[in-house]
């Protein structure tokens, strides 16, 4: 899920360069535009031109580079990172060559930091070849501002284009040396190599190429990948021969064929747009690469492109060789066999079918009536066995008879089922970016022990390095006995959940060691020990334990998301409740200041208990057995401050956020010999009381701590706001203070925030939802009402019915949203609609990640809106116009 982080980190950071472009005057990433006089053709050619005119002057520049070593910097031999140590360097290095990528740091002890340096160093010899040069500055030595600023240092690799800074890379973005190479591979093509989002976008460049240029477009899951470098590597060779584009959404991809599935375990697909021979009113021919990504591969695939679409069979006279272009290609041969009686209806299919498969395979045509003996034998074909129209397929190399059919009525289905059966099993330069393979004879065998013939036999990952494997039963006591505060996942390598809790732990490693924490990340992989996973009581994945010493190990449930975890993991370190010794530490911790906890930065509330002695505070402690994960607790023993604090010589327990701007503080006075009553407050409170509806809000209303409340009916105040989720900053509830700001400024949030804090209770909760938001949408069509306009609605959940309420919008002062909700909880007002069972909840999957929730939302409607266009413009006449001959050739070419 990081993965989708990333590469929107990497689209952003070269969108806002094309902006950077387009308002200097320069090329924009879209690469080609329909008010430019140079085609699409030229420009390419003047593009390939200029980078070839200057070669030389580039190769003279890495001369002078060497030679001027003491004015650069330390000398960078076999295309090492150059050290730019003193003033001027910076300067002398990004004016040498075109494209430049320089890193400035300060040397820590960071885990990431070291990781990154290794994989920048991997990668600066593979971007010499593309007169790419990478540099590192030591802020220590050489203190270049702005770049070695507190808010740039060791965040960012920046990018240099002609001497003038382009684009800022954040770190996590270049995650190893592929990432690197992509990215900067990137910035040297972002005039030529666009990223679109859209189908619209992909027709509007093809409609700009027809008559010009063919295109080679793919579609990458992820940007920073091993896909995503080869893939311009080829771009970079080919650029002067097609127009190359990229796009990671779906969307960009409708019209063409089919997506790989997930089973097939690939992360791109590429197809060539051939529009260079059409007319404006005709459409653009697509085929597909059929193989894994790579370069060698994906080379060939374009090679064969310019090669004939097609040739008919012939062998001269007397001899004995059959010659044709593809000899050399490597490509499989498809025959079609024909005579007299079928020969235009063959040639005709011939010239649309090779089309489609320009590039996969080699098309040939074959009149059985003038084929001799010698040349069907060359083909492997027996004369007695064919009945045109037939087609038969010949794999490279075969020397067998080759696979044919006769009276077809499907080809391509046929022709894509013989591809899949003459696939090299070898995939030569492929592997999986983030799950590379680890030999088997690299696992010690002495130390297998329980299940040693599953785990010899399987291939396991190493993507996640920082996260030891245990190796079942002994290895995982032995952790236990020696760490202080062990974090064990227990996974199946090919499940994506697991996956993704993989990878935010990952990001979970160098955190803990960045606040100084002792605790340790590890996993077992339970489909290479799964007796011990069973005895362990895991029957489900993921599962997350915590361990802290000579405390009760901990099973989380959290949100699968590193900030969470990170939380978790920090509560537990430390002992729970903190003692606060003196009144300017309860102060501290009240604001949420993190010197006293580290896990303040990840909360929105503290709960402080007060009392006057230690025996007093006896049932708290009891009642924050259960919370110490999920809460942060303090604990100040004192008289004097219980009289200022609390107003109560017994004591008190207090919630305390800062951010919330309706409900800063709750007191406890009462109920303190109870414990269940201190727990439910604690729950209860933390939460801001008028926060935007998410999956982890609607649980505590329908979860288990609405269940503990005892309340038969849970109601949902659902406020609809027109405010606009561009203001959104991310992440967890703290980043999204200026939404917040928004809703408490607004007439209608503000006096339901004031509301809420009065009468919020458990089963009662008070939340927004943006107008904009698409489940806003959804539900507000549900209920009947506009986006437009301010709403306020209850739902009344009971064990048989959920009814709906609307709040009518002709008197909005305070005390009558005040009379209404008491007519609310009393069960005095008329129901709007009773809603089907179920279908009033927000549907939401059973984990979440709340910022990848947010970011699929947009992409999920266009995917939905664009399929629905086309399946309605598939159902009805075209425009109410007479099928023509181009038509034709499209339905041709749709029943193929």
């Amino acid at each position: 899920m990081k993965q989708n982080a990333q590469e929107d980190n990497l689209k952003t950071s070269f969108q806002s360069w094309k902006l950077e472009a387009s308002e200097d005057g320069t090329a924009g990433v879209q690469g080609i535009s329909s008010q430019q006089e140079t085609t699409a053709a030229e420009a390419m050619q003047l593009s390939v031109s200029a980078s070839q005119n200057t070669l030389q002057e580039e190769k003279l520049d890495k001369l002078k580079l060497h030679e001027e070593d003491s004015e650069v910097g330390s000398e960078a031999r076999d295309g090492s990172v150059w050290t730019l140590r003193q003033e001027g360097h910076l300067e002398n290095f990004i004016s040498k060559g075109s494209i430049s990528i320089v890193y400035f740091y300060r040397k820590s002890k960071r885990e990431e930091l070291a990781h990154f340096l290794t994989e920048y160093t991997k990668a600066a010899p593979d971007l010499i070849q593309y007169h790419i040069h990478l540099a590192s500055v030591d802020c220590s030595e050489y203190p270049v501002m702005p770049y070695c600023g507190p808010d740039k240092v060791n965040h960012f690799a920046y990018g240099f284009r002609d001497g003038q800074e382009k684009i800022a890379f954040p770190l996590d973005t270049l995650f190893n040396a592929n990432a690197i190479v992509a990215s900067a591979l990137h910035l040297a093509l972002i005039n030529t190599v666009p990223i679109l989002q859209t189908a619209t976008e992909r027709r509007d460049l093809e409609a700009r190429c027809k008559g010009r240029c063919n295109i080679v477009f793919a579609f990458l899951r992820t940007l920073g990948t091993l896909e995503h470098r080869m893939f311009l590597e080829v771009a970079y060779v080919n650029q002067d021969d097609f127009v190359f584009a990229i796009t990671t959404y779906t969307a960009g991809t409708l019209g063409l064929t089919t997506l790989p599935s997930p089973e097939e375990d690939r992360e791109s697909s590429v197809w060539a747009v051939h529009c260079r021979d059409k007319r404006i009113d005709e459409d653009c021919i697509v085929s597909q690469f059929r193989e894994r990504m790579s370069t060698s591969l994906l080379s060939s695939f374009l090679r064969a492109l310019h090669l004939p679409l097609w040739h008919d069979l012939s062998m001269p006279a007397g001899s004995s060789e059959l010659v044709t272009p593809y000899d050399d290609s490597g490509l499989p041969w498809l025959i079609l066999v024909y005579d007299e009686s079928c020969q235009s209806r063959v040639k005709d299919l011939a010239h649309h079918l090779a089309q489609l498969l320009h590039g996969s395979v080699a098309l040939l045509t074959l009149n059985l009536d003038n084929a001799s003996d010698v040349m069907l034998r060359k083909l492997w074909l027996k004369r007695h066995s064919l009945s045109p129209p037939s087609i038969a397929f010949l794999h490279p190399g075969q020397e067998e008879w080759a696979s044919h059919l006769n009276d077809y009525d499907d080809p391509l289905t046929w022709v894509k089922e013989q591809l899949e059966v003459g696939r090299q099993d070898d995939d030569g330069e492929q592997g999986h970016i983030y799950l590379p393979s680890q030999p088997r004879d690299s696992f010690p065998t002495e130390e297998l022990h329980l299940d040693d013939e599953t785990v010899l036999g399987m291939v396991h990952d190493e993507a996640f390095v920082n996260i030891p494997l245990l190796a079942g039963a002994e290895a995982y006591h032995a952790v236990l006995a020696s760490e202080v505060l062990p974090v064990i996942a227990f996974y199946l390598s090919w499940d994506p959940v697991s996956n993704a809790l993989l990878q935010h732990l990952s990001l979970v490693v160098p955190a803990l060691t960045g606040h100084k924490s002792r605790a340790t990340v590890h996993r077992v992989n339970c489909f290479d020990w799964p007796y011990f996973c069973d005895e362990m009581g895991i029957h489900m994945y993921p599962v997350l334990r915590m361990h802290p010493r000579a405390r009760q190990n901990i099973t989380y449930d959290g949100q699968i998301h590193r900030d969470y975890i990170l939380k978790t993991v920090l509560l537990l370190e430390r002992k729970s409740p903190l003692e606060l010794v003196n009144i300017r530490e309860v102060e501290a911790l009240m604001m949420l200041e993190k010197e006293v906890h580290p896990a303040c930065s990840f909360v929105d509330a503290v709960t402080i208990a007060i009392f006057p002695s230690a025996e007093d505070a006896g049932v708290f402690k009891k009642a924050s057995i259960g919370l110490h994960s999920t809460h942060l607790l303090g604990l100040h023993i004192s008289a004097l401050a219980t009289d200022n604090l609390c107003g109560s010589s017994g004591g008190c327990v207090m919630v305390s956020k800062p951010s919330d701007r309706f409900q800063p503080r709750s007191v406890l006075t009462n109920d303190l010999d109870k414990p269940e009553a201190i727990t439910n407050f604690i729950k209860h409170t933390s939460p801001m009381v008028l926060a935007e509806l998410d999956p982890e809000r609607y649980y505590s209303l329908v979860g288990e701590e609405a269940e503990n409340a005892g309340m038969l009916q849970k109601y949902l105040i659902i406020l609809f706001l027109p405010i606009s989720t561009t203001q959104r900053g991310g992440g967890d509830s703290r980043m999204n203070s200026e939404m917040d700001v928004l809703v408490a400024e607004d007439d209608w949030g503000n006096k339901i925030g004031h509301l809420a804090a009065e009468m919020s209770e458990p089963g009662f909760l008070f939340s927004w939802l943006s107008c904009e938001d698409p489940l806003a949408v959804e539900l507000l069509v549900a209920y009947g009402l506009t986006s437009s306009t301010r709403s306020l609605v209850a739902l009344i959940k009971d064990p048989d019915t959920t009814t709906l309420h609307v709040f009518p919008p002709t008197n909005t002062s305070q005390p009558a949203f005040r009379d209404w909700l008491i007519k609310l909880k009393s069960d005095q007002l008329p129901v709007t609609a009773e809603l089907p069972k179920g279908d009033w909840r927000p549907q939401t999957e059973g984990f979440d990640f709340l910022k990848l929730f947010r970011e699929d939302q947009d992409r999920d409607a266009e995917d939905h809106l664009v399929l629905e266009m086309e399946a309605d413009l598939r159902s009805s006449p075209i425009h109410g116009k007479a099928v023509g001959a181009s038509d034709e050739a499209k339905n041709f070419h749709e029943e193929l």
